[in-house]
């Protein structure tokens, strides 16, 4: 034994000194190595009541930056946009779409200036988010499914095309989650007409509602890949979903998705 254990082990105010001055210095190092100083701004979202099927909360949002939505639990409420194509950055402005009832609008980023180890700092100048209205709306939609049995652990490659960005989920009796994507999406040459031969689809629409428009031109198809985990069989969802104009309403002509193939990989 040193001198300096001895000294503590005869000392136990000393060692206990010692031993919360060993805490501290190991949580500041963990925080530092997991968490840049950061600063965030949020805006209520007005009271709304969860939607029903076939229908969705269009949240209108302006921030200076891309917002996020938050639940009651504080987790991150998954949105979607009424659009074709990804957009090259945030516009100031944009409805978002969900499927329960948002709490609040959040727009964060890292310190530049200021803040430090684990606190954070002020917004930068011209920081802002407001939410400018709630509303519930029709929408249509457009799925299609395939099941994977695979073991428990694996990873599930899936090549998807659609006209518009998908939702892919994973479901099963032991995986419950969404797919992040591992390919950015690229347009097919040609681009076809989506089908799929091999999936099940279904397509949402009320029984009252308008006959589709005539046939036109199919909207140029994307694919990319998108990846998920899965514990055990699992079945692998994907769709595609837009707003109504007035009422219940059909897909739109020519929109479509397919599942191209799903791959294990090992």
């Amino acid at each position: 034994m040193s001198t300096t254990e001895g000294a503590e082990a005869g000392d136990p105010e000393r060692a206990r000194r010692v031993g919360a001055r060993v805490v501290v210095v190991v949580a500041a190092v963990a925080c530092v190595a997991t968490q840049a100083p950061r600063w965030s701004l949020d805006a209520a979202v007005p009271k709304a009541s969860p939607p029903p099927s076939g229908k969705a909360l269009r949240v209108t949002v302006e921030a200076s930056q891309e917002p996020s939505l938050h639940g009651k639990s504080g987790g991150t409420a998954p949105t979607w946009e009424d659009r074709t194509a990804p957009r090259p950055s945030w516009p100031g402005r944009a409805d978002l779409f969900v499927d329960d009832v948002p709490t609040e609008a959040t727009i964060a980023d890292r310190c530049t200036s200021g803040g430090g180890m684990c606190s954070s700092c002020d917004p930068p100048p011209g920081a802002f988010v407001r939410v400018v209205g709630i509303s519930e709306v029709d929408i249509w939609s457009t799925s299609t499914t395939t099941a994977v049995p695979a073991g428990a652990g694996t990873r599930i490659d899936v090549e998807v095309e659609s006209t518009r960005p998908p939702r892919v989920d994973a479901t099963g009796p032991s995986t419950t989650g969404s797919c992040w994507v591992s390919s950015p999406a690229a347009s097919p040459a040609p681009a076809p007409t989506v089908a799929s031969a091999s999936a099940s689809a279904s397509t949402s629409a009320s029984a009252s509602a308008p006959a589709p428009a005539p046939a036109a031109a199919p909207t140029p198809a994307r694919r990319e890949v998108f990846s998920c985990w899965v514990e055990g069989p699992a079945t692998i969802s994907v769709m595609i979903r837009g707003a109504c104009a007035s009422g219940p309403c059909p897909a739109p002509a020519g929109e479509a998705v397919s599942i191209v193939r799903a791959t294990r990989v090992p």
